[in-house]
């Protein structure tokens, strides 16, 4: 079953809405949404090394199946380089080498999108043990901060 494009982006504008205090306790940057293309994108330092990150969030048909999230080449804006992305001290974490966000509420960690997580169930994204607390666009963005805020997670860009 599909969502309604107006009921997902009436969620994202609800959700992004609760990000308020964040965008300013730690300078996050999140553009308009695009409510064509369903997509928006946030801007986040690492106090860690001020390393400057920028992600796109793909939202068609969310909340029925979690968003796509791509890090994206600050000067190109091409998706998919790691070295676009923030890396973790420890193997199979968060930020996973694929590259992507290896975590059931980003949908870029499923078998049809990059063959990691075949057992994973779109549709029931929020069901899966594995989502834990990150159910929310809120919840999402404050796990990518804290993980790059975290010295002892944190592992600079991927190379």
């Amino acid at each position: 079953m599909s969502v309604i494009k107006k009921a997902s982006i009436l969620r994202v504008k609800t959700e992004l809405g609760k990000c308020t205090k964040y965008v300013e306790l730690y300078n996050w940057i999140i553009s308009p949404i695009d409510e064509t293309n369903l997509v928006f994108t946030v801007d986040m330092a690492s106090p860690v090394d001020f390393e400057k990150y920028r992600f796109d969030v793909g939202f068609d048909n969310y909340n029925e199946w979690p968003v796509t999230i791509d890090f994206l080449d600050l000067k190109t804006g091409e998706k998919g380089l790691k070295s676009s992305y923030p890396s973790s001290k420890k193997h199979g974490q968060f930020f996973h080498p694929k590259p992507c966000i290896c975590h059931p509420s980003c949908r870029n960690a499923y078998g049809s999108y990059t063959n990691l997580h075949n057992e994973w169930d779109m549709a029931g994204w929020k069901e899966n043990p594995k989502t834990g607390s990150l159910k929310s666009l809120e919840a999402i963005f404050l796990a990518i901060y804290y993980r790059i805020n975290n010295s002892e997670i944190y592992g600079g860009r991927m190379k």
